[in-house]
This record gives structure tokens, sequence and C-alpha cells, in this order.
């Protein structure tokens, strides 16, 4: 079961999140564009918004992210509450929902292009 994370905003740093299905992504040198068929809707995220986005698979909590983008940008800080922000904007985006329970990874329907040619 998912929710909408707008719906239910960020209470807990145990919640998890993942990508809502139908989309494309083409990672480029800076970042991340995502088409959304449903709605038609194109986002672009800036390199630590990318980060933050791929690391919802469903399996990591609000703390795990946070530690994760700590460690990809090799900073003291966790930034949390920026962590926190992004996931809350993304989710509000409709780019990602709020996992309740196991996910189901053949609901999935997400590709990734990378164009990045050096």
């Amino acid at each position: 079961m998912t929710t909408s994370a707008i719906e239910n905003p960020i209470t807990t740093t145990t919640q998890r999140f993942e990508a809502v299905p139908g989309t494309e992504l083409i990672q480029i040198k800076d970042g991340l564009v995502i088409y959304q068929h449903e709605p038609e809707r194109v986002h672009r995220l800036n390199r630590s918004a990318a980060v933050i986005y791929l690391l919802c698979d469903g399996s990591r909590t609000v703390d795990e992210i946070a530690h994760e983008v700590q460690l990809a940008f090799n900073t003291a800080n966790t930034h949390h509450n920026a962590v926190t922000h992004c996931l809350h904007q993304l989710a509000g985006a409709d780019l990602l929902r709020r996992v309740d329970g196991d996910t189901d990874d053949a609901d999935k329907s997400t590709s990734v292009h990378d164009t990045d040619a050096g």
C-alpha cells in the first residue's frame, strides 16, 4: 500500500519512499531529467535532488537516505532537514510516494537512460 507524502507529510525518520511508476529518467551531467507520463510533465533535478530521488527505492528510511547523501557528498553533516524538504517536494510533484510495508518490484515501470557523453 502506498500513499502520497503530500497527504501524509514526513512525520518520522523511519518512513520509506519509492518512485512513482510510469516515469522515464535521463541522467545528465549535473542531475536528472524525469519525464512523467501521467500527468504529462518534465522535471529537472539538480545533482543533490537526483541523488535523493535515486535512493528512494522503498528499502531505505529517511534516516538512511540522509546518511547516504552525507556519504555521497562527503560532508560532516547529514543535512537531514534539507533531505526531508527535498523528499516532501518530490512527493508533492507526484514523483515519489510513501511506502507502507513491503514494496512490489513488479509494479514499477521506471527506465533510466544515460545521456552524459563525458
